[in-house]
């Protein structure tokens, strides 16, 4: 499967049935998320390590609370802002 490339088709496929759609959609929303956290916790030790921790807590969390996404064009930023929450 290719890549989802814009946030409408990010969201549809991590709503997908399709095992393969969601594992490949989670990967780039993983990524994605992976440079905010890092961002904003490279002053911390072990920031690196922390910013991992934070995206798999937030990915847990996009996945059980997709329906608050009411935007799907908006999923990103949406993902982005459950990610800094966890973070802060």
């Amino acid at each position: 499967m290719k890549e989802p490339v814009d946030s409408v088709e990010l969201y549809s496929a991590i709503q997908a049935h399709d095992t393969e759609a969601q594992r490949t959609a989670f990967e780039v929303l993983s990524v994605q998320l992976l440079r905010i956290a890092r961002s904003m916790l490279r002053e911390q030790p072990d920031g690196d390590d922390l910013a991992e921790d934070c995206v798999q807590m937030a990915l847990i969390k996009i996945r059980h609370n997709l329906a608050q996404c009411r935007n799907p064009a908006a999923f990103r930023e949406w993902a982005a802002q459950v990610l800094r929450r966890i973070v802060i």
